[in-house]
């Protein structure tokens, strides 16, 4: 290992609590994420504990000007959370991080996974507005991104419940910031893509539990009618269904509505709202806990050895636009071919949100309620007309979309090229660009999180 290398571990090692990682079997674990489409090896891997191993970390690797890529549980699909030489900053707890305050709010580590969160808050009555479908990932990488999930036709998106946050700068400065209190870093550090520091804490605003949600599936013939058949949602102001979900599962469209309540004599009471009262004859009821509409609380996303390449986006449009999208993808030709899952969201769009600068939702679109397609292929490694097949779609669906006054997600979307990309999100971009070149200049952390260009000239 060269001088400088030795000298920036040693520096690292000085002020560290957690371990450093540089061994290549250790390295290799950090070298794929969970689209297994991209491989980086890092230099080195440093497993943050607190918030001063992040703090120091960002200020020894300022003073050696090598990158910093954070990394929660990897859930990234083009790359984002790795780094070719730089550090990665795996910022995940092996036990959550949670404490209760008044008023029904939260204080929580970004390090500790949703699951957690949702543990401790059960046990003391209360429950997240949203809850991702994955809830296995951490709260930090979540929030960096946006953070939607079954309730999300109500309640948005977990950024909308954000009070105020704790986040570290490029330069290794840690500050809170809120609505009140440096408003715009605050913005941009909710679905920022990690472009103006990292979050370390977070207060969140919850709601009472209510443990028992009894779901109604209806079956549909396809995704035209799936869209058709949850229109209603479109205009819908009543706070029940709490869930929503659209869902393609082994070989059959299925959307998903739940009502949550106390017990199950509460539920045999209610009376069905009516859009669902009048939805398809071949319906079923089951009641479940609200956790059955998320995937799996487990931190498995990293691939030490990837046999899958995922080519996932999500793409964000209006009533009119889903039906529209629905069409043209119903008129290609084995577009189905390769999915491992389909999954409709219906999101809330508040007026007056603080909005982050790569929020999925499109902040010319003046709509209530809007809807998210996620279209999950899964591709095996060695396929390569498979994901050839798959890359060619997305990327007809990327432009539809934007053609459409809809926004895909970043994560996704990032293969869109940077001219387009910039007529997505200029509003924000000429504040982010003025606020980087005065914090990190020579774009040192997370360089990956946005694509080559769209920040840095």
């Amino acid at each position: 290992m060269s001088p400088p290398a030795l000298s920036l571990l040693d520096d690292l090692r000085g002020g560290l609590s957690g371990p450093l990682r540089t061994t290549l079997e250790e390295l290799e674990l950090y070298a794929h994420d969970f689209g297994g489409l991209v491989r980086r090896v890092p230099r080195m891997v440093v497993r943050a504990r607190c918030e001063a191993d992040v703090v120091h970390t960002l200020r020894v690797a300022r003073a050696h000007g090598v990158r910093v890529t954070v990394r929660g549980s990897g859930h990234s699909t083009r790359g984002q959370t790795l780094d070719e030489g730089g550090i990665i900053l795996d910022n995940r707890a092996e036990g959550g991080e949670v404490r209760l305050l008044d008023g029904g709010r939260v204080e929580v580590s970004a390090r500790t996974r949703w699951a957690q969160v949702e543990e401790a808050l059960n046990a003391a009555g209360r429950t997240l507005p949203v809850l991702t479908s994955a809830s296995g990932t951490t709260v930090g990488g979540t929030l960096s991104e946006g953070g939607f999930g079954s309730r999300s036709l109500h309640q948005g998106a977990q950024v909308d419940h954000v009070e105020r946050l704790r986040l570290v700068l490029a330069d290794g400065t840690a500050l809170w910031c809120g609505p009140g209190e440096d408003p715009d870093l605050f913005r941009l550090a909710l679905a920022g893509f990690g472009q103006v520091g990292v979050i370390e804490r977070v207060v969140l605003d919850t709601l009472p539990s209510r443990p028992l949600t009894r779901l109604q599936l209806n079956p549909h013939g396809g995704l035209s009618d799936l869209v058709e058949a949850v229109a209603w949602t479109e205009t819908w102001r009543e706070s029940t269904p709490e869930h929503f979900l659209g869902l393609w599962k082994e070989g059959r469209f299925w959307s998903v509505f739940g009502r949550d309540f106390s017990d199950e004599a509460s539920a045999t009471r209610a009376p069905l709202p009516e859009p669902l009262a009048h939805m398809t004859r071949e319906r079923a009821e089951i009641d479940a806990p609200p956790q059955l509409l998320t995937w799996s609380d487990e931190d498995d996303t990293r691939q030490r050895h990837p046999w899958r390449r995922r080519v996932w986006c999500d793409y964000c449009l209006d009533l009119e636009g889903l039906r529209g999208f629905a069409r043209f993808l119903e008129g290609r030709p084995g577009w189905m071919s390769g999915m491992e899952s389909v999954c409709l969201l219906g999101l809330a769009n508040p007026p007056g949100r603080t909005r982050g600068p790569f929020d999925i939702r499109p902040p010319s679109q003046r709509a209530e309620h809007l809807y998210a397609l996620g279209l999950y292929h899964g591709v095996d490694v060695g396929d390569g007309p498979g994901l050839q097949a798959a890359e060619a779609l997305h990327q007809a669906c990327l432009e539809w979309c934007v053609r459409a006054g809809g926004r895909p997600s970043l994560r996704g979307g990032s293969v869109l090229d940077v001219a387009t990309l910039r007529g997505l999100y200029a509003e924000d971009l000429s504040l982010l660009r003025t606020w980087r070149a005065s914090r990190d200049p020579s774009g040192l952390l997370n360089p990956h999180g946005l694509p080559a260009g769209l920040v840095l000239e």
